[in-house]
């Protein structure tokens, strides 16, 4: 890729560590013996990649009360704190990435649907928690991808405009916040999302996390 920004954002899930059958073993075990509204499959569930995941129960479930969400999450939470080590890894060349692109005194930053209390681990399992000089989570904004909020935020923070900035991400969601933000766009094509139900293109697509740098 034959350009270089001082400030690099990253999605989380599907963009820097494949969590996907991690993800679909917890939505087993999270709607076990509920009442589902649509079925849970592995290509709808991709196709709500990186959105909330309240907003994902409710598509299965209906409307759920604040007490209903709080219970099914915590539930979810401890599942996947049993699972997670056996099903997530990085995607290919993130870590070389970014190590590379910390030697260069890049900004780099995470704006992410998931939460800290399962990012955080996540990250320091996997050796990169350290790479990064922020996190936008869904804590940090009152609206969410696709919303650019999550994304002006992480410029905000970092004191840089939008031209100096990109986005990389997985998901129809990412590259529309970033889009709606102003900065560049990059999709990682190894995620299984089709960009054509986005309304939103990316400006750069990528095979591997290295052609980032190389």
């Amino acid at each position: 890729m034959n350009f270089e920004w001082d400030c690099y954002l990253f999605d989380a899930d599907g963009t820097l560590v494949d969590t996907r059958d991690l993800i679909f073993e917890c939505f087993k075990f999270s709607l076990r013996d509920r009442k589902l509204i649509n079925p849970l499959t592995r290509a709808n569930l991709d196709h709500m990649i990186g959105i909330p995941y309240r907003t994902q129960l409710e598509y299965y479930l209906g409307r759920l009360t604040d007490l209903q969400y709080a219970e099914i999450r915590d539930e979810h939470i401890v599942h996947q704190d049993q699972l997670a080590y056996d099903y997530i890894s990085l995607c290919p060349g993130v870590k070389e990435t970014l190590e590379f692109l910390k030697q260069k005194g890049k900004k780099l930053g995470i704006v992410t649907s998931r939460s800290r209390v399962s990012l955080f681990p996540f990250f320091k399992h996997l050796g990169i928690y350290e790479y990064f000089d922020l996190y936008v989570t869904p804590h940090e904004t009152d609206k969410h991808k696709p919303e650019p909020e999550p994304v002006l935020k992480a410029l905000e923070l970092f004191g840089v405009d939008q031209k100096d900035a990109v986005f990389v991400g997985d998901a129809v969601f990412d590259i529309e916040s970033g889009a709606r933000a102003g900065v560049k766009t990059v999709f990682v094509n190894w995620s299984p999302v089709d960009l054509s139900l986005g309304a939103f293109m990316p400006d750069f697509r990528i095979d591997d996390m290295r052609e980032l740098i190389f």
